[in-house]
């Protein structure tokens, strides 16, 4: 048990988190930049409302949700001692489902804050400079 605490209070698997949450985040604005049908449209109740097609309610509703463990479980795939400790994990198994544990972690992290409105793709996002006033 004490490895286990030791491995989740680890530097690296906080990297991990945030590495994770950035990549997931790139695909989905690639994603979303290259098929601009798949965005959420409204916050209605209504499904008719909200999506504009079959896929966009799949990618909103469950794709969107599978990916952090799946990028999590991608780069559990690479042996990087930093993020998993040096012992951390022995096998690819275990590194594998240390991605998908610390990617479902900061998925839930990641809604907590939206939740508490920290918009992160607003913080992801680069930011325009203010325009200068016109008169």
């Amino acid at each position: 048990m004490d490895n286990a605490l030791d491995q989740l209070m680890h530097p690296g698997t906080v990297i991990y988190g945030v590495v994770i949450i950035v990549l997931t985040f790139f695909i989905r604005r690639l994603v979303e930049t290259a098929s601009p049908s798949v965005k959420k449209q409204a916050d209605e109740n209504d499904p008719k409302l909200s999506y504009g097609s079959t896929f966009s309610r799949y990618w909103n509703q469950v794709i969107l949700y599978i990916l952090p463990p799946a990028v999590g479980a991608l780069i559990g795939i690479f042996n990087v001692e930093y993020l998993h400790g040096a012992d951390g994990p022995a096998g690819l198994g275990g590194r594998i489902f240390n991605g998908i544990f610390v990617g479902g972690c900061s998925a839930m992290a990641y809604k907590l804050l939206k939740k508490r409105g920290v918009d992160l793709n607003q913080a992801l996002s680069p930011s325009m400079p203010p325009s200068a006033p016109t008169e």
